[in-house]
């Protein structure tokens, strides 16, 4: 099992290391680890560790350079220019100082689509996942703010910012994809909340079921800070174990139904949360912990974090970047060793 984790371990740092290098390093230091994999297996055989560790480091960096031109680059050939953006929203906008920001997937009329961060007026708030979005657009890097060179949305998976000028044209959607269930089901529950609660108790207890935090207040962001609880209002192992637990107590002991049942529903929770690191690292180890026993191998919580880790970097290498998966996974693994 710890072979597994030592190839997850080597994958993550070639991401990590990639994001600093030269676009096409990457993979010139996969081939290279690669060929050193077949040139020394025979011999390496005998080191096992070294062996995994190296096919790790080989399948990281070829990994990044192939997940760069499949996703990052096309975003890339629509830096600085004003395009007509045909686009498809794909959550809930949010307010910003100058008016809201949404995030969608798109790009020219007919051409390839990109996630991006849309930037409209007020008057687009009512915007729903499944819109479609025509309009004239400048398109700017998503790791250029303020002149700075930062890895925050990018680590997101947001490649571009855009920003529409003179008309926009919205068409609503008239089929609602079962992809966006999901977040259509989070701001449901949003809704509910708020027709029961005061609106400081209500951003509370939202904040507590789906670890969304931009209502709550800064005097009570800066309680949970002081006093050491924001982990409680972020999703994490907390609201998975609790959720997994409540499901047992619900359904009964644990048969092959009860633990599908209940894989099923962690993951949905976490997308319906926001797919936050934290969330899905969460997710893959309860379900890893439910498996073990169904498939008769041994639970390894260390193999488990690496490959919660790996899965994620599948989905996005360039979220090794993301400071909320770095203290997640740090703060999980100080937990299993120390």
């Amino acid at each position: 099992m710890r072979k597994l984790a030592l190839f997850s371990a080597a994958f993550a740092i070639a991401c990590l290391f990639s994001l600093h290098i030269p676009a096409l390093l990457p993979g010139i230091l996969g081939a290279l680890f690669l060929c050193a994999f077949f040139m020394l297996h025979k011999t390496l055989r005998q080191h096992p560790r070294i062996l995994w560790i190296s096919l790790g480091f080989s399948a990281g960096f070829l990994w990044f350079l192939i997940y760069s031109f499949l996703f990052y680059f096309p975003a890339q050939q629509l830096n600085d220019r004003t395009i007509q953006m045909d686009a498809v929203v794909t959550d809930w906008p949010q307010k910003t100082e100058y008016g809201i920001s949404v995030p969608v997937r798109g790009g020219e009329t007919g051409g390839r689509t990109v996630p991006m961060l849309l930037y409209l007026e007020d008057s687009f708030s009512t915007l729903r996942p499944g819109d479609r979005v025509h309009a004239i657009a400048h398109c700017t890097p998503s790791s250029l703010i303020h002149g700075k060179e930062l890895l925050t949305f990018r680590s997101k998976g947001i490649y571009l910012f855009a920003r529409t000028y003179g008309s926009v044209t919205v068409t609503p959607a008239g089929h609602i994809s079962p992809r966006y269930y999901p977040v259509l089901l989070a701001e449901q529950i949003r809704k509910s909340i708020t027709k029961l609660y005061t609106k400081d108790a209500a951003s509370l207890q939202y904040a507590l079921l789906t670890g969304w935090q931009r209502d709550l207040s800064e005097e009570d962001q800066s309680a949970f800070s002081r006093t050491g609880l924001s982990h409680v209002v972020s999703v994490s192992g907390m609201h998975i174990s609790f959720l997994s637990g409540a499901l047992l107590f619900l359904l009964g002991k644990k048969k092959k139904s009860t633990v599908i049942i209940q894989i099923i529903v962690i993951f949905f929770f976490a997308t319906v949360t926001g797919n936050a690191p934290g969330a899905l690292r969460a997710a893959i180890l309860c379900s890893a912990s439910l498996l073990a026993p169904l498939l008769g191998r041994k639970y390894d919580s260390v193999t488990s974090l690496f490959t919660a880790l790996f899965c994620l970097l599948l989905l996005n290498p360039f979220s090794i970047a993301n400071a909320g998966l770095q203290f997640s996974f740090a703060a999980t693994l100080g937990i299993y060793l120390f």
